[in-house]
């Protein structure tokens, strides 16, 4: 019963592909599924389609898990089973269990098979005049020394592949064959099977198990070497076997006593690493963490076996074996950076919050100042700075975080260890440094002092008529609203999104106005709201005096992303609704209502990855909800005077100051008040990026959410593909 990839499931797994390129089935019929090797190889690339498996073996269906891989598992034999229960038009699969029948049953169950299946893959060994007579099978009977001669007397016999095995002088060829219940379907199989057959030849006759047939499955890039392996020697269905049993099944997971010599002792070993990576490309991770378990076990001090046992440890989230594997490698080499990143992984997991601060700060300060451990260090630092942030603050995380932010600032890295960074370490290095140096913790730490002016906003309708800001409240009340919508942007994004933002809103929830605000709009909000062409008295433009030509240091998009946050404090003074801040290129598209309801209690809902340690992504500032509250006004205001600063005092960090500061404004209010804050759950918006390789996934789930992010980074999609309005 094999559990590893052979050269004759590789072809009919490639065959089975290339079918699909052709005609379309239904259903796979896995006939003996054994270890369920089929499933795990190709069903996720073959969606849609109900896979079944047949089972004598009850304990097979238990140990390998069969009904978590298929939609239903048959315990039966195939030659007694009902072919009628089984769907209709699909593929049957058997991986060499004709082999194990006498050849009356094997002609039979074909002939079986195919009154509901199209089609029938199979592989046979045949016999050669080395092989010895079979012995009866306690469940089959005396099974059958197969010839070519044989082949002929299958059913909807076609096109067969003929491969010799030349190191297995017990057993003749390997055969694989399609059977078909029809001359049309014979042709489409016999062209797949070719197709498959150029495939597995490919260049200088290797064939890559590759991307866009098997998926990712990392570590089959030496497949040759594997392929040859598997023709020369018939290892995978005996001798891993006895190694198994041999070395790794026995509950200590120790050797047995053994009597080899020490050369043969690293046969084996080296014959379990093949194993082992077998084992990882066929995406078996707990039999591959058995193997690899053992051999980290068997040495303790080989840094190339404990490096893939921590690796796939920290992938099943093994944690105490996380922190076994990382302790050993780390007693080697203190700065092994792979060890220390899953020490960081292991404390954030199994201890309190203070001391996975602490200890990523302790981390970073051993660290020399070396070209991989700079990035680690300011690393560290930066997450161990999220993590104070991201909870309650009490004067020991504040002295925490002033003495990793004098530190960051502190570090230097040696010249030698400069000179050998590449290009993208040293820019993410100075991202991390310039955040340092201009992180204002001093913000959080006192009361604000008095507010800045309010900006000097103008309005106009949708038309372009003026407006005077006491205007807005009556057009509230007449038109019943129950929301504002807040958008802000330059000329430019006003020009490609507005419209597609402004008509989905509309058409979304119609007890609101929609505030759109053309940055630098002053002067020209007639003559943005006429190239926009949408006249609905729900919609209001508003525009402010910036000149990008005067904006300081920073890149004039700070300003843009900022505007809406820096204006909002001042617009729900005018306007007494609950606002929601968006970006531009946002779609709005249902379930509003019911998200108004949802968050009514809360003063400020806002759009976070829980997950993340960084600050400038905890907090996405593409949708944001303010309800009418004292609490909600002082964020709004802690907000603007966060920004007003760091603009003012030219510390700014890329794009991403309104991110930072919805961070340090909600710690504001955490401190000097008893807020309500809220966070949008995941249908509410989609906080995934779609390029042009997956932008028909995108629209088959867009659907599902109230918000659609559009992401204008992706401009040459979005401008391409106007698919949202449809």
């Amino acid at each position: 019963m094999s559990k590893h990839i052979t050269i004759d499931k590789v072809i009919i797994a490639l065959a089975l592909l290339q079918l699909d390129h052709e005609r379309v089935f239904c259903a796979v019929v896995d006939v003996g599924a054994g270890t369920g090797l089929f499933a795990r190889l190709i069903r996720y690339l073959l969606p849609g389609r109900y896979w079944s498996a047949i089972e004598a073996r009850s304990a097979c269906v238990e140990a390998f898990e069969l009904k978590s891989l298929y939609d239903k598992v048959y315990v039966s034999d195939v030659r007694y089973l009902d072919m009628q229960t089984l769907p209709k038009g699909g593929v049957a699969l058997l991986g060499g269990l004709l082999e194990r029948m006498s050849l009356e049953d094997a002609i039979q169950t074909v002939a079986r098979l195919l009154t509901v299946n199209d089609y029938v893959f199979l592989s046979i060994r045949l016999s050669s005049p080395l092989s010895e007579a079979p012995e009866a099978d306690s469940l089959n009977g005396v099974p059958h020394l197969w010839s070519g001669a044989d082949l002929a007397l299958l059913p909807g016999g076609t096109h067969a592949v003929y491969m010799d095995m030349p190191d297995d002088p017990s057993h003749g060829q390997m055969v694989i064959m399609v059977c078909a219940n029809s001359k049309q379907a014979q042709g489409a199989a016999m062209r797949a099977l070719a197709a498959a057959l150029e495939e597995l030849a490919g260049d200088g006759g290797v064939m890559p198990i590759y991307e866009k047939s098997l998926g990712d499955l990392s570590g089959l890039q030496p497949l040759h070497r594997i392929q040859r392996q598997i023709i020369q020697r018939p290892f995978f269905e005996s001798s891993l076997m006895t190694v198994m049993h041999r070395l790794l099944c026995a509950e200590t997971g120790k050797l047995e006593h053994e009597p080899w010599h020490p050369e043969a002792r690293q046969q084996w070993l080296g014959f379990l690493i093949e194993c082992y990576n077998v084992y990882c490309q066929v995406d078996n991770a707990v039999y591959a963490d058995k193997i690899i378990g053992f051999l980290a076990a068997s040495h303790p001090n080989n840094p190339a076996l404990l490096e893939p046992a921590l690796g796939l440890s920290l992938v099943l989230c093994r944690w105490e074996q996380v922190d076994q594997y990382a302790t050993l490698l780390l007693a080697q080499n203190p700065t092994h950076l792979e060890a220390l990143k899953a020490k960081v992984c292991f404390w954030y997991q199994s201890r309190g919050e203070s001391e996975h601060i602490l200890e990523r700060m302790a981390i970073a300060k051993s660290l020399p100042a070396d070209a991989e451990e700079e990035k680690f260090y300011l690393q560290n630092l930066y997450y161990a700075l999220g993590c104070i942030l991201f909870s309650d603050l009490d004067e020991n995380k504040i002295a925490w975080a002033k003495e990793l932010i004098q530190d960051a600032r502190g570090f230097r890295c040696s010249p030698s260890a400069l000179a050998r960074q590449d290009a993208r370490t040293i820019r993410y290095n100075n991202m991390l440094k310039d955040f340092f140096d201009t992180f204002n913790l001093e913000f959080i730490l006192r009361p604000m002092p008095a507010a800045d002016p309010w900006p000097e906003i103008v309005f106009a309708s949708s038309n372009g008529l003026p407006l005077r800001p006491l205007d807005l409240a009556a057009i509230a009340d007449r038109l019943q609203s129950k929301l504002v919508f807040l958008v802000s942007a330059d000329e430019l994004y006003i020009n490609r999104y507005a419209h597609s933002y402004i008509t989905s809103t509309l058409g979304a929830y119609e007890s609101s106005l929609i505030m759109v605000c053309v940055v630098g709009g002053m002067g020209r909000l007639s003559e943005m709201a006429a190239r926009v062409g949408i006249e609905d008295e729900r919609l209001i433009y508003c525009g402010d005096r910036f000149d990008p030509a005067v904006a300081g240091s920073y890149h004039p998009r700070v300003y843009y992303q900022t505007a809406r946050y820096r204006w909002i404090e001042y617009l729900m003074e005018h306007l007494p609704l609950p606002f929601i801040v968006n970006d531009i290129d946002i779609v709005v598209q249902h379930g509003i209502q019911d998200l108004l309801e949802r968050f009514a209690a809360f003063d400020v809902v806002v759009n976070e990855e829980q997950a993340s340690l960084q600050l400038q992504s905890r907090i996405i500032a593409n949708l944001v909800l303010f309800n009418q509250t004292a609490t909600a006004k002082l964020f709004a205001r802690a907000l603007r005077f966060y920004i007003n600063t760091a603009l003012r005092d030219n510390r700014v960090l890329g794009l991403i100051l309104d991110q930072i500061a919805m961070v340090m404004a909600r710690q504001y209010v955490q401190r000097f008040s008893d807020p309500k804050f809220g966070r949008f759950a995941p249908f509410d918006i989609n906080n995934i990026m779609f390029t042009k390789d997956n932008v028909q996934v995108y629209r088959e789930l867009s659907n599902q959410f109230c918000f659609l992010a559009l992401y204008a980074s992706q401009d040459d999609v979005i401008n391409d593909k106007k698919w949202w309005l449809e």
